[in-house]
């Protein structure tokens, strides 16, 4: 699947971004856990909900799916929207637009919504970690544990760093920083012409 460039031209580098007031961040969030739910809603048939049952007694619920906005030229930008909460009053939803999530808008409580654009090198960088974790599979089923603890290490170390980079970009205000209700409207009307493709 492609990116339409010019369907998310709504969509603007964090850099220089006038400041929001908390008025027009709630806004956003209220305007985005209704686009979820709406879209939740709409496409009821194609959601698939989990019941989460943790070890602590807390009981959680998600429910997520995947829809695509056809572009033409037999090309779609994927979508992926979903919800959790649970017993204990945490709650996330979420919407990823284009391939591996390029953009992804996310909410943990009613008062913002980030915006986490993924970074190219991550997704170029996750292609090894993806195949290192199938290495790891496959050892599991009984090889060397030497060699287990060195690619767990790997691993483990790689995801490490990608959670310091990310946290530094927010820090920096460059990257997972909160959006307006102007954007969320224009989500709302890039959704507008969704599809189901079926539950993940």
């Amino acid at each position: 699947m492609k990116e339409p460039s010019g369907n998310l031209d709504f969509i603007k580098p964090f850099e220089n971004q006038k400041s929001l007031t908390d008025a027009e961040k709630m806004e956003a969030a209220y305007k985005m856990s209704v686009l979820v739910d709406d879209l939740l809603l709409r496409f009821a048939d194609s959601v698939s909900v989990r019941n989460l049952a943790y070890s602590d007694g807390c009981n959680g619920k998600q429910a997520s799916l995947e829809l695509r906005v056809p572009l033409g030229d037999s090309e779609d930008l994927s979508i992926v929207v979903g919800s959790y909460s649970d017993d204990k009053g945490d709650m996330l939803k979420y919407i990823g637009l284009g391939d591996n999530s390029r953009y992804r808008y996310h909410m943990e409580n009613r008062d913002e919504v980030l915006r986490y654009d993924l970074n190219t090198d991550v997704i170029e960088n996750a292609k090894p970690l993806s195949t290192r974790i199938a290495e790891i599979s496959d050892i599991l089923r009984g090889n060397d544990p030497g060699i287990l603890n060195a690619n767990m290490d790997d691993v483990v170390s790689r995801l490490d760093n990608i959670m310091k980079n990310k946290q530094l970009e927010k820090q920096l205000g460059v990257n997972d920083q909160p959006v307006g209700p102007y954007e969320i409207d224009k989500l709302t009307q890039l959704l507008e012409g969704a599809e189901a493709i079926g539950a993940i």
